[in-house]
């Protein structure tokens, strides 16, 4: 225990046993510690009294023997044991309504995402793709190439005229029906 529990048990002892009046100085002391007067010193005593005549009069019971068989079997009625059916019904029906709540939750998210995807706009891009399909052909072509010396005229004077032609834009080559034919002579010789 502690000290001052110590002291408090000293100074119950004392209030039950003498009057202020017939404490000696080193008792009075001890008592001034938690009392500050003489009247409240007897007040204590006198309340102490009373409430031990009091319980002598109105004695208090304890608990009969009985009791706890009673409490016991109120306790098992309110507490009933239940079948294992009424278990796992239970059981279930829980595990259903969470199932039920987090397919309503996905549900949910998933009609937040298809709202989001409207509201973006559809954007379509074409990718070209080349498809090579090999096929082997039916018919044979054989090209004769013909090479046949043609007149090249080199000037070495250039008039001013020609350069200022030259610079501009490039004129193409005439040809007549008949040098064309003789220039592109396919498959048959002359």
């Amino acid at each position: 225990m502690k000290e001052s529990e110590m002291d408090f048990d000293a100074f119950e002892k004392l209030v039950q046993q003498k009057p202020y009046a017939t404490l000696s100085p080193a008792e009075v002391e001890f008592v001034s510690q938690w009392v500050t007067s003489e009247q409240e010193y007897e007040y204590i005593r006198s309340s102490g009294e009373k409430l031990t005549q009091w319980f002598r009069i109105n004695q208090v019971l304890g608990p009969d023997d009985q009791l706890q068989k009673r409490l016991q079997k109120q306790l098992r009625a309110v507490h009933k044991r239940e079948s294992f059916f009424g278990k796992a019904i239970k059981v279930g029906a829980g595990y259903s309504l969470t199932a039920i709540l987090f397919a309503l939750a996905g549900w949910w998210l998933g009609q937040l995402r298809s709202n989001e995807s409207t509201t973006r706009g559809l954007q379509t891009v074409y990718l070209k793709d080349t498809v090579f399909v090999k096929t082997k052909p039916d018919t044979v072509f054989l090209d004769k190439i013909i090479y046949r010396d043609r007149p090249f005229v080199l000037t070495v004077g250039a008039k001013k005229e020609s350069e200022e032609d030259s610079k501009g834009a490039v004129k193409g080559v005439s040809m007549k029906e008949k040098e064309l034919d003789d220039l592109l002579v396919s498959g048959s010789e002359r």
